[in-house]
């Protein structure tokens, strides 16, 4: 499938090159062009404007200088008479002079540099004007005092005319300074806008003819885009257009050919695949279920053998006895009989008849020897040969019964020890206990029993061997032993289980405290590894401690009791010790009680579905129902699951109840969709991890019918990590069944990231114990920010369990979560209280 994403990205990228670097290019660099064209006349026509706006200031700057230099010439002219009245210095008389003639040059140059659009006015005449008054001032002699008066005012009249005439010069050319702003203004806009419209319309170009030149590519490319999308799809029949062009595109879609034929070689080889892995599987199954019946088969025999060992040499004992007491009245006919299949008993068998048969003879030979001594049939000589042979048979006599007492002590042992470890059997327990037992009638008896049972000795024997079991038995052996008393008394009384009995001085708490302290001992002893065969192997061990009292009656009754303690140690997690209390024998027998109510619950199909309602988190609409176990106790009412879960999956019984729940759950939804016109979008259920791997499941799902969709939620608590392909394979096959897959009570087991992306769920409901403190808790709240940012991040859905109040609703709302479910909304209601909460919301 990766290859398969590898070509769809090749030909969208090959797309992509076509339309956005070949056709663009030249768009662009058109563009590019344009634009240094339109900033060059940009610049020239801002140049212009710049020189315009320049030379309009410089006129307004010289119009505003005639007024002030014609009331120059004003003011030194009346000065210029004051001075001719008072008759003054003819050189100061010149050097006024010379200042109206120095500003009536200045005027003159000043007036070529006016604008030329205000030259059109009278300023000629008024010049002439100036130029008249200012010759007169020059020419004037000293009798110009005579009629000054008349010539002066005819002089301010002038001069006032033409200072009045500039000034309006001066006024127009600001008017045409401020027209000459606002053109340059509306000529920058219309510049900006012109440039603008130009490479708008030339983008608009370009872009028209890149789509339709995309078009005109892209359409065979889409064309086998679709066909990489139905291949992605699973559908290998697909034909690939274009294969027959030329150029890119056909070497593409040639490609593309050659990948589907691969695809179509690797789905058929997936499949023989296939098939050889569940032949295989089912080879394997076949081959494990032999072997473990002939496992099964070889202890049994191996039992059996050891039964029927002890079986023969408590025969051979009892056929011994009868010979022997047979002898011990006279009677030497008497033989063993039997028949045994051990050799060393057989032979052991045929000694004890030989040896009867000599004693039977030599009795005999003693007998008719006395007979002929007492008729005085012997010499002397004789006497003495007899007497000499009396003696020999006497000492056969005494070694033969030295080794029958030997013999017999050994059929002893055989009876009453085991034959691996050599440690006493049950049948010596028993006989201690009893023994002990007697010794109450006397005054107390102390003692403490350990009952310890080897921890993954299963798994050894199976995988390493049964000659390796056998080791690991020695080893225990030889440290319970050792660690043993003087006084105390160990037997192996099962596969892999001993009982150690250790005799106490008194009842007090320090006798307690060292047994408790040798229990802890024998854990931590066999928790040591041992090498067997240069492979490293560890186990553990389990004991169970029970104490006796001073009201103990029955010393063999601890041996039920340290059972009881052994149980509960195992069931605490094991390579521990525990001592045996009143409590721990009443939590045993309720949840005894529970296990035998719950297989009987499961036949009478008591467990039925209660309904929590989910909720949009936006619109607050109904979404779906989530399916919660619940037990119709006979007598102890409704259970919930934390009553009765853990019990039931210890029994391996939980797939039992989910496919009761799913079962009335489905039929609930048809009632209330078929008879009252509620539908309920989606119906969630928990699966546990013995039902995900049930075989029976995919064919029970196969009749599942009804207007919703089913999902499954699978706990945190599976390994995620850990499972193989079968889980994985089990999880497209719910899909190809339409049924939705989630994960429940997420972050509060071990599911990791990367089983987020490997699984891929439609959705993952938070743990109600990281929504419901959120509000009081910032922690909790960046923590659900965070997983919701990772769920959107892989386009998956989130569901908040355990919301309470609306402001829990409504900060959940915020933080993205789009499902909410809790007692905010509704609380697990029966099949009957969905049907009316539905009516009544419907209404």
């Amino acid at each position: 499938m990766k290859a398969l994403w590898s070509y769809r990205f090749f030909v969208r990228h090959w797309t992509i090159r076509r339309i956005v670097v070949t056709i663009p290019a030249a768009g662009i660099l058109v563009v590019m062009l344009m634009v240094l064209l339109g900033l060059n006349m940009a610049e020239r026509r801002l140049a212009a404007l710049q020189e315009t706006v320049k030379t309009s200031l410089n006129y307004q700057h010289t119009a505003l200088q005639l007024p002030v230099l014609v009331e120059e010439i004003h003011g030194t002219l009346h000065e210029l008479e004051e001075t001719l009245e008072h008759g003054a210095d003819p050189a100061e008389i010149a050097e006024l002079r010379q200042d109206i003639q120095y500003t009536y040059d200045r005027i003159n140059t000043l007036r070529q540099k006016l604008d030329p659009r205000v030259r059109k006015l009278d300023l000629e005449y008024r010049m002439d004007a100036l130029d008249r008054v200012v010759n007169e001032a020059q020419t004037n002699d000293i009798d110009f005092t005579i009629h000054a008066d008349l010539e002066v005012e005819s002089s301010d009249h002038e001069l006032d005319a033409t200072a009045t005439l500039f000034a309006a010069m001066a006024a127009q050319t600001r008017i045409l300074a401020l027209r000459d702003l606002a053109a340059v203004e509306q000529g920058s806009v219309r510049l900006i806008w012109t440039f603008f419209l130009a490479v708008g319309v030339v983008g608009s170009l370009l872009s028209l003819g890149a789509l339709w030149a995309a078009r005109l590519i892209s359409r065979p490319i889409l064309a086998i885009a679709h066909t990489v999308e139905a291949l992605e799809s699973g559908n290998l029949d697909a034909d690939i257009p274009a294969t027959s062009r030329q150029d890119e595109i056909g070497k593409v879609a040639r490609a593309m050919e050659t990948f589907k034929s691969s695809l179509q070689r690797n789905r058929r080889l997936e499949s023989e695949r296939d098939d050889l892995n569940r032949n295989l599987e089912r080879k394997v199954a076949a081959r494990t279920s032999e072997l473990a019946i002939e496992r099964e088969r070889l202890a049994q025999t191996q039992r059996e053998a050891e039964q029927q060992r002890r079986e023969m040499a408590t025969q051979l004992r009892a056929e011994f006895g009868r010979v022997i007491n047979a002898a011990r009245a006279g009677d030497f006919t008497q033989r063993v009989g039997a028949h045994f299949a051990d050799d060393n008993l057989q032979a052991l068998a045929d000694d004890i008849n030989r040896f009867v048969t000599r004693v039977d003879d030599s009795v005999g030979a003693i007998s008719k020897a006395m007979h002929d001594l007492a008729n005085g049939e012997f010499a002397s000589a004789k006497d003495h040969e007899f007497t000499g042979a009396f003696a020999d048979i006497m000492t056969q006599v005494r070694e033969t019964a030295a080794q029958i007492r030997d013999q017999s002590g050994q059929l002893t042992h055989i009876a009453l020890h085991d034959a691996l470890t050599e440690l006493p059997n049950r049948r010596f327990l028993e006989d201690r206990l009893t023994a002990y037992t007697k010794l109450l009638a006397f005054g107390d008896m102390p003692l403490a029993v350990l009952h310890i049972d080897l921890d993954r000795f299963k798994e050894i024997n199976d995988t390493m061997g049964h000659a390796a079991g056998d080791q690991v038995l020695e080893r225990a052996a030889a440290v319970l032993t050792g660690l043993s008393g003087n006084d105390d008394f160990v037997a192996r009384v099962g596969g892999d289980e001993f009982i150690m009995l250790c005799p106490m001085l008194d009842y007090d708490r320090s006798e307690r405290q060292r047994i408790e302290v040798l229990g802890d001992g024998i854990v931590s002893a066999l928790a040591e590894p041992m090498m067997i065969e240069d492979e490293e192997a560890r186990f553990g061990a389990s004991v169970g401690i029970a104490f006796s009292t001073s009201e103990t009656q029955d010393l063999s009754s601890l041996v039920v009791d340290a059972d009881i303690a052994l149980y509960q140690a195992k069931e605490a997690g094991r390579n521990q010790a525990q001592v045996f209390s009143a409590s721990i024998a009443t939590a045993l027998s309720q949840r005894r009680s529970l296990r035998d109510d719950l297989l009987a619950a499961v036949e009478r199909d008591e467990f039925i579905p209660f309904f929590q309602p989910k909720y949009d988190a936006n619109t607050l609409e109904m979404t779906g129902v989530e399916a919660l176990a619940r037990w119709q106790h006979p007598t102890k009412g409704l259970l919930t699951p934390d009553q009765f879960l853990a019990a039931a999956n210890d029994m391996k019984i939980v797939h039992d109840i989910d496919q009761q729940v799913l079962w009335k759950a489905t039929c609930v939804l048809n009632d209330l969709w078929n008879n009252h016109g509620l539908r309920i979008p989606e119906l969630s259920v928990n699966i546990s991890q013995q039902r995900l791997f049930d075989p029976m499941l995919l064919r029970s799902l196969d009749g599942l019918t009804g207007d919703f969709r089913v999902s499954f939620e699978l706990l945190e608590s599976i390994f995620f990590d850990e499972q193989g392909d079968k889980f994985h394979w089990m999880l497209d096959q719910l899909r190809e069944r339409g049924i939705g897959v989630q994960i429940d009570d997420f972050g509060s087991g071990r599911a990791s990231i990367s089983a987020l992306m490997n699984i891929g769920p439609e959705r993952l409901k938070i743990d109600r114990h990281l929504v419901q403190p959120i509000l009081e808790r910032e922690a909790n709240t960046q923590l659900i920010k965070g997983i919701v940012d990772i769920a959107r991040s892989m386009d998956i859905g989130v569901t908040a369990e355990g919301v309470e109040t609306m402001p829990h609703a409504d900060l959940l709302r915020d933080l993205g979560c789009d499902t909410l479910q809790g007692y905010a909304f509704a609380r697990p209601m029966s099949a009957g209280a969905l049907k009316e909460f539905g009516l009544r919301k419907a209404s």
